[in-house]
């Protein structure tokens, strides 16, 4: 069920989210089982296959033929980390949350400081503002229920990862050429640290400003205009990247290459960082 679901009109559905794992009770490990695994790499990548029978979740065809979600550019999947905080549970056992091909989304109150449900660990790729402070009457996050109802208090990252499939919607609907790992680029050069001085941020050696706990990389925020600094350069795969940055303060540290949208009416905001000596993880 779980690989049919992810896999459904794949060639029309641009980002599936899911906001359900296992169980945030701090004792289970699970993950995506075969069929699972199997279905989100073939929404990210282009694959040979040698008979339609053999994955369950494909059924449109009798021969051999080639397949990657949005037409070659890669499905994206967006996954809540979990809300187990208070059960000391750890994203890190949530395999679905660790999938390179899924990005995982947490949650920071008003405050910018982690949710107190949130689960840490190195999976999270970004959080989104989802929830007032513990005690805050602030109804951050509203959304309807049934019978016609609403609710005005709906915190959790189960409403996080909407709230950032709806911002990368907004920039798949400026520039619907980017892949799966543009989108994820995408995200690492943009956005901001919700907070500077929460310990246990550092550089990556990409150059990356990355919370290996609470925060992952950024802070996903949507503004309705294009910002000219950002492009995209077609990742379609993975890549591994070593650079020298100084440590010396003032030193800018380096990043990919520039990035533009192409003209339209949304993107992902940027705050370059500078590794200062007020900067995290210096």
């Amino acid at each position: 069920m779980e690989a049919t679901a992810l896999t459904f009109n794949m060639h029309f559905i641009d980002i599936y989210v899911c906001s359900w794992g296992p169980r945030d009770d701090g004792a289970e490990i699970d993950g995506p089982h075969r069929l699972t695994a199997r279905a989100l790499r073939l929404g990210t990548h282009e694959a040979r296959l040698s008979s339609p029978r053999s994955h369950c979740c494909l059924s449109d065809g009798e021969q051999s033929f080639t397949l990657s979600g949005r037409g070659g550019k890669g499905s994206v999947f967006v996954w809540a980390s979990g809300n187990g905080g208070m059960q000391l549970d750890h994203c890190g056992a949530d395999g679905y949350v660790n999938s390179i091909y899924t990005i995982a989304i947490g949650a920071v109150t008003q405050t910018g400081k982690p949710a107190h449900f949130g689960e840490p660990c190195p999976g999270v790729m970004a959080v989104t503002l989802t929830g007032a402070s513990v005690g805050s009457p602030l109804p951050l996050v509203t959304v309807t229920s049934v019978g016609g109802s609403c609710v005005t208090h709906f915190p959790g990252t189960s409403s996080a990862a909407p709230i950032a499939a709806g911002i990368l919607a907004l920039v798949l609907e400026v520039n619907p050429e980017l892949t799966w790992r543009d989108v994820q680029h995408l995200i690492a050069n943009t956005a901001q640290i919700p907070d500077p001085k929460e310990p246990g941020w550092n550089i990556n050696a990409a150059g990356y400003h990355v919370h290996h706990s609470d925060y992952g990389t950024v802070l996903l925020e949507a503004d309705q205009h294009t910002d000219p600094e950002l492009s995209s350069t077609g990742h379609k795969g993975r890549e591994t990247a070593s650079v020298q940055y100084s440590r010396q303060s003032g030193a800018e540290i380096k990043r990919f290459s520039s990035r533009s949208l192409s003209p339209g009416s949304a993107s992902l905001s940027i705050w370059p960082q500078k590794a200062s000596s007020a900067s995290p993880g210096l």
